[in-house]
């Protein structure tokens, strides 16, 4: 499944401070961010229905997330 959220994610800076906790639950290569989109997307490859973790770092990091359909 893809998981796709709206995020305010500015630049690869941001990335960078959510990156090691992404990767440590989706695996290496499993997500993005496209920061030149203006909803600055983030795609998640994953098995199962992780939104509530991926939310739970953007928010501890500062960054606001929601769900795109």
């Amino acid at each position: 499944m893809i998981l796709l959220f709206k995020t305010d994610l500015a630049c690869s800076h941001d990335v960078e401070h959510i990156a090691a906790e992404l990767t440590k639950i989706t695996g290496r290569n499993n997500w993005s961010v496209d920061i030149g989109d203006e909803d600055k997307v983030l795609r998640v490859l994953t098995e199962k229905d992780i939104t509530a973790s991926i939310q739970d770092i953007l928010y501890n990091h500062g960054f606001t997330c929601e769900t795109l359909k």
